[in-house]
This record gives structure tokens, C-alpha cells and sequence, in this order.
């Protein structure tokens, strides 16, 4: 039997968003495709601080960026977050 893997989900620090948008290419991108990070600036934005990633033991195998929006409907306006790049 193999040993437990930590998984530990939480924001992203300002250094691992190189490592979210090499996640992200490498799932949702070939070589004749845009970055991730350079497609969707809003999805990887620090400045943001929205993006929240899941790592096992220290390494990130997952990323979430939530990304803020307001939805117009006639007259009302809905303030929602989008996920991108799961």
C-alpha cells in the first residue's frame, strides 16, 4: 500500500502563478495555442488574489481562478464570480 498524500487546498501565493499557468497550458493547450496566462489575464491575476490551488505534498495539481463579473438582466445587475481554468 501506498503512503497518504497531504493534499492542501488554498490561495495561491504570488509565486505560484508561474506554476498555475503551466498547469493550465498543460491541460487546456497545445504549442500553437496561446498561454493560458496570456489569453485569460483575469483568470492568473495576482492583483486579483482569486485563484486558489490544490497541492500534494507542496507541488500544485490544481488551480481555480474565480474571476469577478456583473450580470445584466433588464434592469438588475447580479455580481457573480466565474471559474476558470479548473
Amino acid at each position: 500500500m501506498g503512503g497518504r498524500v497531504m493534499v492542501e487546498i488554498r490561495r495561491l501565493t504570488m509565486r505560484e502563478y508561474p506554476a498555475a499557468v503551466e498547469l493550465s497550458d498543460k491541460v487546456f493547450r497545445d504549442e500553437s495555442q496561446k498561454s493560458m496566462g496570456d489569453a485569460f489575464l483575469s483568470v492568473f491575476s495576482p492583483s486579483l488574489g482569486q485563484a486558489f490551488g490544490a497541492c500534494a505534498d507542496g507541488k500544485l495539481v490544481s488551480f481555480m481562478g474565480l474571476v469577478p463579473a456583473v450580470i445584466h438582466i433588464g434592469e438588475a445587475r447580479i455580481k457573480v464570480y466565474s471559474l476558470g481554468s479548473v
